[in-house]
């Protein structure tokens, strides 16, 4: 590097810009990453077009788009032969069923090569840009400003957080953040009352069944409970029940409005900040509770998938304004998966296998095994209860489906706390279930206020007592 180069100054934004066109070109990595995540995009078409057609037996029924006959289970019309030729020809046509199932056959081979098209392009992108990262040079070789699509927003890849800087420096706040997660927050929810109705809405609040918010409020309670007890389980230093509970409320806030945290990031920061920097046992001990919570979450899944009984569902009569509904939530979901590796690639607490294998040989391994069960069955028991307070009636494991289904794209949506995403995809959800739509937005609405904003709102209390006695 010359003194000239050091000593110019830091490149602007739009001449950056302006220096895009003579960039070098793609690799062919990346250019295979990006031809695999296109053919990702025009399979997904595919599968919505085959998914949404309407079909039709002529003459006899109209069947509707194959995925609502499928899921649906509509009833399957056929002719009575022999009351007239034109009967005898009808009656000899395919029914609504026979045009539907190998539609959904196709749909769901489309989808499929969606999904690993989607991800084969995501781990090709990833590697090539692992390549590239080694071969280039060091960051403090590099005096100049950082480009203006440098990540730091949360439909960006987020930050990465110096492990040097845990239990030292707490990331910024950022304004455009709380934006964001109340511009989104807001939008879901009018989105929501737009699709059920505002008089259905009014009429199904009106009627709410206050013991059962009690209730919410236990599970509530229960849940983060056992969050601080898998803490201090899994800390490598002595932490009271107390202090743990106290900094898992701050997670609370922490973990939606500081973006380079992540799940558990608090946590973690603490932990180091007592161990006074010293970071490795604690990322160790940290990251083998993330896996522990991770099979714990699985198990409770795969049982819950096997106890619901999925392959009856009733038939339902969908608001007229539900393939909006389904829109978002495949827009989520596509916005998930595309940023799936960089929210994996820039958490501060990586899974460690070490640190499982450290916790589940010390004493409290057992613990931290049923606390990593109980946890996602008091998050169940939430929802379940916030559906009963609009008069909802589904089994336990139904429930148990549709509320982890919720949780999972909480993980997997770049937006904090999975905020509109959750929404639309517990109130499809219970749609599929049987449940009405004006009862379905109300027990969502009821849901996320006392278990995502109210805890967020309340949370900033202990963190921010937390920053004061110098904790974090």
């Amino acid at each position: 590097m010359t003194v000239s180069q050091i000593a110019s100054p830091p490149a602007s934004p739009s001449s950056s810009l302006q220096r895009r066109g003579s960039r070098e070109p793609s690799s062919i990595p990346w250019a295979m990453a990006k031809t695999l995540l296109v053919g990702s995009l025009v399979a997904l078409v595919a599968a919505a077009w085959l998914a949404f057609t309407p079909l039709r037996n002529p003459g006899v029924q109209d069947c509707g788009t194959a995925i609502g006959f499928v899921v649906f289970n509509r009833p399957d019309l056929k002719a009575t032969p022999g009351e007239s030729p034109e009967a005898t020809r009808r009656s000899l046509q395919p029914t609504c069923r026979e045009r539907a199932v190998p539609q959904m056959q196709r749909a769901a081979i489309a989808f499929a090569a969606f999904v690993g098209l989607g991800l084969l392009g995501a781990v090709v992108g990833l590697i090539d840009d692992r390549i590239a990262y080694r071969r280039a040079p060091r960051f403090e070789s590099l005096l100049r400003a950082p480009p203006p699509d440098a990540p730091g927003m949360y439909l960006r890849p987020p930050p990465q957080l110096d492990q040097r800087q845990l239990g030292r420096v707490l990331p910024p706040f950022e304004r455009l953040d709380l934006g964001l997660l109340l511009g989104v927050g807001v939008l879901s929810a009018a989105g929501l009352v737009w699709l059920a109705g505002s008089q259905q809405v009014d009429v199904v609040s009106s009627g709410l069944r206050w013991p059962f918010v009690a209730v919410v409020v236990a599970a509530i309670f229960a849940g983060h409970l056992i969050a601080a007890a898998q803490l201090a389980l899994s800390a490598p230093a002595q932490v009271r029940l107390i202090d743990a509970l106290e900094v898992t409320a701050a997670s609370n806030f922490a973990s939606r409005l500081l973006p380079p945290l992540g799940p558990l990031g608090l946590e973690a920061h603490f932990l180091a900040k007592r161990a006074h920097g010293e970071v490795s046992a604690v990322l160790r001990a940290e990251g083998g509770r993330q896996l522990i919570g991770v099979f714990g979450f699985v198990t409770v899944s795969v049982v819950a998938v096997l106890q619901a009984d999925l392959r009856h569902l009733p038939h339902v009569d969908l608001p007229k304004r539900w393939p909006y509904l389904l829109a978002a939530v495949c827009l989520f979901l596509l916005l998930g998966v595309s940023r799936a590796a960089d929210r994996i690639r820039y958490l501060t607490v990586k899974p460690s296998f070490d640190g499982l294998r450290s916790l589940l040989t010390g004493s409290g391994g057992a613990g931290l095994g049923v606390a990593a069960v109980a946890l996602p069955l008091a998050h169940v028991v939430a929802f379940g209860a916030s559906v009963a307070t609009v008069g909802g009636e589904l089994s336990f494991w139904r429930i148990a489906v549709i509320a982890l289904v919720s949780m999972l794209a909480a993980a997997l949506v770049p937006t904090p706390g999975g905020v509109g995403a959750v929404e639309c995809t517990a109130v499809l959800g219970l749609l599929i279930a049987g449940v009405a739509v004006g009862t379905a937005v109300v027990a969502v609405l009821v849901w996320r206020s006392l278990t995502f904003w109210v805890p967020l709102v309340v949370g900033a209390f202990p963190f921010q007592r937390l920053r004061r006695t110098n904790a974090l």
